[in-house]
């Protein structure tokens, strides 16, 4: 049964949580071994009954990439004979599935814990019996995991080694006041040799920084933030970072990025912009994403929720409702249509401007589950909380995009509530990756948004309370 193996990884549970198909790019067609400890197949088994949940749908693609796996007869390992080794193939995959008959894990009640050192006993074990411990790797996402794996003298790697990732797509850039009307559709490259592609957005100032103009770079050139357009909506830029934000979501970018601190607005501008731009008949309606994390608490499971599936789903679309709320109120105000005298708009009179705008701009939460079969045409996609969605379940709702459509991903890595994805591993971060270069058929536009406007307790909290 023993071959020589290139490489032999060990996966631990929340990589195959995070993408179930990355499997088969660890094997590299057979000339990796995957092994998989018992643990990893108990705990993805009991996550495959959680429909609407995106971990549930990775734990349940897992199982149809094994359904056609052939097994091989079972090997007994160990001095006492009392590891089973597994062996089954599939797709040129090799794959074992290694258990213990008795850990002899003592004392240790927490279940996490528990399984975890389980998965590194299994990672333990591979590195000695395979005689290739110097390319023997568990690999995880879990970084105390890691640590404890690394005190057995166990290889491991995350999803990606790259740490404190820092995306910054803003840059100043000193130049003078008196040619700021030569900006607009200048190269880039002439006033600034230095420039790189996630050099997005531009603030140009004048030497004694009394004058600023703002402008975002699109094929290379310049094209220069007009103000008071942006402002004629009913929702306007407060702030440089939401001037670039807009301008970028407003341009005929396939997929626009916006990496923000928590109250910098990012929901409302991307919810906002999309209305606008199915107001000038681009697109005509929006589809609204958001990854159903029940909780920051590890084990508040959405089935606890009261009310039936669809009910429980409403709290995860909570900040769309709250934010076309917004917008219908700023709308009515400017109207003025709420009672003389009276500054407070009836709830029956807002409830009706909120269903309007539903129906108008043809406004469709969705569960990224949902999307299988499906082809999104002539709509804006808007992929909020990007930070908590796989790269897995990004792949599956990029692979939905029909013609003339255009992608908003918004998200703060600062705020990772998926316990299975880390800074390194997100739908959000894997986006702001790949603003790093040009395509040939796609454009794509990032920018960062650091102020907040909720509100001063928000930035208290940014700062201090960490």
């Amino acid at each position: 049964m023993k071959k020589n193996f290139k490489k032999i990884f060990v996966l631990d549970t929340n990589i195959l949580l995070n993408d179930a198909k990355i499997i088969k790019k660890f094997s590299e067609d057979g000339e990796n071994l995957i092994v998989l400890p018992e643990t990893v197949i108990d705990e993805l088994d009991s996550k495959k009954s959680l429909i609407r949940e995106e971990i549930g749908f990775q734990s349940r693609l897992f199982g149809r990439i094994l359904q056609n796996a052939k097994m091989q007869k079972k090997v007994n390992a160990g001095k006492s004979k009392n590891i089973s080794i597994v062996p089954i193939t599939v797709d040129k995959m090799c794959i074992h599935i290694i258990s213990f008959q008795n850990y002899d894990l003592k004392e240790i009640y927490d279940k996490t814990v528990l399984n975890d050192r389980k998965i590194i006993k299994v990672a333990s074990f591979v590195s000695e019996y395979y005689g290739n411990k110097e390319n023997t790797f568990l690999i995880s996402e879990d970084i105390m995991c890691r640590i404890r794996a690394m005190s057995f003298g166990v290889n491991t790697e995350g999803m990606n080694s790259k740490e404190n990732i820092d995306f910054n797509f803003i840059k100043t850039l000193e130049y003078p006041s008196n040619q700021f009307d030569k900006l607009p559709l200048l190269s880039i490259l002439d006033i600034d040799p230095e420039h790189k592609i996630t050099d997005y957005c531009y603030i140009f100032k004048d030497s004694d920084n009394a004058w600023e103009k703002y402008g975002i770079i699109k094929n290379g050139l310049i094209h220069i933030i007009d103000e008071n357009e942006l402002r004629k909506s009913d929702i306007k830029p407060l702030n440089v970072g939401q001037m670039f934000a807009v301008k970028g979501l407003l341009e005929s970018y396939d997929i626009s990025i916006i990496e923000a601190k928590s109250g910098s607005g990012k929901n409302l501008l991307a919810i906002s912009s999309a209305m606008r731009l199915i107001d000038k008949k681009q697109f005509q309606r929006i589809i609204y994403l958001r990854n159903s994390i029940p909780s920051v608490e590890k084990n508040a499971e959405i089935g606890f929720l009261p009310g039936d599936q669809s009910e429980k789903m409403k709290i995860f679309n909570h900040p769309l409702f709250d934010t076309i709320a917004f917008i219908a109120s700023e709308g009515l105000k400017k109207k003025k249509e709420y009672k003389e005298g009276d500054h407070k708009i009836s709830q029956e009179l807002l409830e009706e401007k909120i269903e309007g705008l539903i129906n108008k701009y043809q406004i469709e939460p969705q569960w990224i589950g949902e999307l299988r079969g499906r082809t999104l045409s002539d709509a804006i996609v808007i992929i909020d909380e990007c930070q908590n969605i796989s790269i897995g379940s990004l792949n599956t709702i990029l692979t939905r995009i029909g013609k003339n459509s255009k992608v908003i991903a918004i998200g703060s890595n600062s705020q990772i509530d998926n316990s299975f994805v880390s800074v390194n591993s997100n739908g959000l971060t894997k986006l702001l990756s790949l603003a790093n270069k040009e395509y040939e058929n796609i454009s794509v536009f990032a920018t960062n948004l650091e102020k907040s406007v909720r509100g001063p307790i928000v930035e208290f909290a940014e700062e201090y309370i960490v």
